[in-house]
């Protein structure tokens, strides 16, 4: 027995911010998918699986500690420089992040694809927010 509908808000916004990297083909969510979208440009294949986050804030180690599986599952695609798997988190509030998962170690990156500095190890700073008009902020933008 379900409790509901699934929620779709995640996905939906995913889907925005997704749109300007390039075609957007949507895995049907039927048994266990490893992603729920693939993002073509004409020069890579982005694989994306997201993912709410109850607990948003968090040091890499904790991140790759707590979708351990998630992450297995993505790597079961072979990767390269032209396939990129990513896990795309996001909290209640609406706020991303966003992780490029690497076949030993997963890596933050900001919403453009360009990694970030983890100096703090236990920040945002890729963090980017769908608006209700749909419009994707990026950190400098709040």
């Amino acid at each position: 027995m379900t409790r509901g509908r699934r929620p779709t808000t995640g996905l939906d916004d995913a889907i925005l911010i997704a749109g300007a990297k390039g075609t957007i083909m949507k895995f049907f969510p039927k048994g266990e998918i490893v992603c729920n979208f693939l993002i073509r440009s004409p020069v890579r294949l982005i694989f994306v699986r997201i993912k709410y986050a109850s607990r948003f804030h968090g040091t890499l180690p904790g991140i790759e500690a707590e979708y351990r599986e998630l992450i297995g599952r993505l790597r079961s695609i072979p990767g390269s420089s032209l396939v990129i798997r990513e896990i795309w988190i996001y909290s209640r509030y609406g706020t991303w992040r966003y992780f490029r998962v690497g076949d030993t170690a997963i890596e933050e990156i900001s919403i453009d694809g360009m990694p970030v500095k983890n100096e703090g190890e236990d920040h945002v700073a890729a963090a980017g927010k769908v608006t209700a008009a749909g419009v994707v902020t990026s950190p400098a933008q709040g």
